[in-house]
C-alpha cells in the first residue's frame, strides 16, 4: 500500500494499523504542504501503533517532510515493532545518533536500509550496521556527513562500501556485503573504499 499525503495525525496511522493488519507492504509519503498546515507530529505514537497492527509486514517506507517530523523515539518504535521487516526505507527521521542506535536494537530480519535526508555520523552508521546481524544492504542519499575514510564498515572484509559523487548533490553512500567482492561496473563518480 503506499500512501501520499499532505498532512496526516498520529490518530489515523494508528487506524491504518488497527485497520489492515494483513499488509505486507506498507509506504507512506508526507509531502510537504504549500499551505504549511502542520498537523499532528511528531509522528512517533502514531508509527508506534501503525506498526504493532502490521504483525505480516516485510516492507516498510516512512519518509517524512522535515528533520523533527519524527524523533529519537520514533526510530526506537519502529526497530521494536519491525520484527519481519526485511526492507526499510526512512526520510528525515530521527534527531542524533542515538535514534539509530535505538533503531538497530531492533529490526531482526532487516536486510536492506535505505535513508534519505540522513543526519546520522559516520561511526554512528558503522554501530548500527555492527548492530544489525542480518542487515546486507545500506544505502543513504544525500549524505551530508564528511565520509572521511570508509571505515564505516572496514571491520568486515565482507563488507564494500562505495561514495558515490554525483555532480550537484551531497555523496550518496552504498555498502553491500558480498562474499563475491566487489562489483566490476563502477563509474568515474563512485571513489571505493
Amino acid at each position: 500500500m503506499f500512501v501520499y499525503v499532505f498532512s496526516i495525525t498520529n490518530e489515523s496511522l494508528g487506524s491504518i494499523g488497527t485497520h489492515l493488519k494483513n499488509l505486507r507492504d506498507f509506504r507512506l509519503v508526507v509531502l510537504p504542504n504549500v499551505r504549511d498546515t502542520i498537523s499532528d507530529e511528531p509522528f512517533d505514537n502514531g508509527v508506534r501503533d501503525l506498526l504493532m497492527g502490521f504483525g505480516k509486514l516485510i516492507k516498510f517506507a516512512f519518509i517524512l517532510r522535515g528533520l523533527g517530523d519524527l524523533t529519537d523515539d520514533g526510530l526506537e518504535y519502529i526497530g521494536q515493532h519491525s520484527q519481519n521487516v526485511r526492507w526499510m526505507l526512512l526520510g528525515s527521521a530521527g534527531d542524533s545518533d542515538e535514534g539509530l542506535y535505538k533503531l538497530s536494537q531492533g529490526c531482526p530480519c532487516l536486510k536492506k536500509l535505505e535513508m534519505v535526508d540522513c543526519i546520522f555520523s559516520e561511526s554512528a552508521l558503522k554501530n548500527a550496521l555492527n548492530n544489525m546481524e542480518t542487515i546486507r544492504y545500506l544505502f543513504i542519499l544525500e549524505y551530508d556527513e564528511l565520509v572521511r575514510d570508509g571505515s564505516l564498515v572496514r571491520d568486515d572484509p565482507r563488507w564494500n562500501i562505495e561514495i558515490i559523487r554525483p555532480e550537484n548533490p551531497a555523496p550518496h553512500i552504498l555498502a553491500y556485503y558480498s562474499l563475491d567482492g566487489q562489483r566490476a561496473d563502477l563509474t568515474d563518480s563512485v571513489v571505493r573504499y
